[in-house]
């Protein structure tokens, strides 16, 4: 990760009142797709 990404991240989140962990998740759930489908694979 890149030190300006953080200082990004972390001023992000001082605005928005927001901890770290829920700017990841909120990061993710803006990016990721609805519904996720994981396939187990057999061995």
């Amino acid at each position: 990760m890149k030190p300006s990404l953080a200082k990004h991240a972390r001023a992000q989140a001082i605005l928005e009142d927001l901890t770290l962990t829920k700017l990841v998740e909120k990061a993710l759930v803006d990016y990721l797709p609805e519904e996720i489908v994981i396939k187990k694979s057999e061995i």
